[in-house]
């Protein structure tokens, strides 16, 4: 996930309303689940290996204060290395 990358998602047309927090967890690994947190890479492939694919699960806050549609945006920074 990018930089200050928050996970937090609003209720859709009044956000000032209701704001909560979720978590996300890289369960890839189903025996060994991992949280992921903005900054930590959650994939890394080299060229030439095969496809390397990452399942990523967004877990929904824990309560909300209003029944709704809730949404939010996640940015993912990606990145290219050459290494020889």
């Amino acid at each position: 996930m990018a930089e200050g990358s928050e996970f937090k998602v609003a209720l859709d047309g009044n956000p000032a309303l209701d704001t909560c927090e979720y978590t996300v967890t890289d369960v890839t690994n189903k025996t060994a689940t991992k949280e992921v947190t903005p900054l930590v890479p959650v994939l890394a492939a080299v060229s030439g290996e095969s496809e390397k694919t990452v399942e990523l699960q967004f877990n929904k806050p824990e309560s909300t204060t209003y029944s709704g549609t809730y949404s939010g945006t996640v940015t993912f920074t990606v990145s290219v290395d050459n290494k020889s």
